[in-house]
């Protein structure tokens, strides 16, 4: 087998070149097809921004609620602080 190999390594090594092209192709397409529309895209932008000043508004007022992680008991905890407080503790 390996004497056919040696014999053959030219059509191994084409053979692996096709390949590999084949699935940089294949992600390409893939990649083109899945990604989101670059108008799409860009109106989720402008959301996350307008969504990330109203979440900064609301912790300059002192709304934790707003800027909160819900933790495992269905409390809240401010961001930076720890989700993982358990109940009757404080976050800190």
């Amino acid at each position: 087998m390996f004497s056919f190999i040696k014999k053959h390594w030219v059509f191994y090594l084409v053979g692996a070149i096709v390949a590999v092209a084949l699935g940089f192709a294949l992600a390409l397409f893939v990649g083109a097809k899945g990604s989101t529309p670059e108008n799409l895209h860009a109106d989720d932008v402008v959301q996350e921004a307008t969504d990330s000043t109203t979440v900064q508004d609301g912790a300059a007022e002192g709304d934790a609620a707003v800027q909160g992680d819900v933790n495992a008991e269905g409390g809240t905890a401010a961001s930076g602080e720890a989700a993982d407080a358990t109940e009757g503790e404080p976050a800190a």
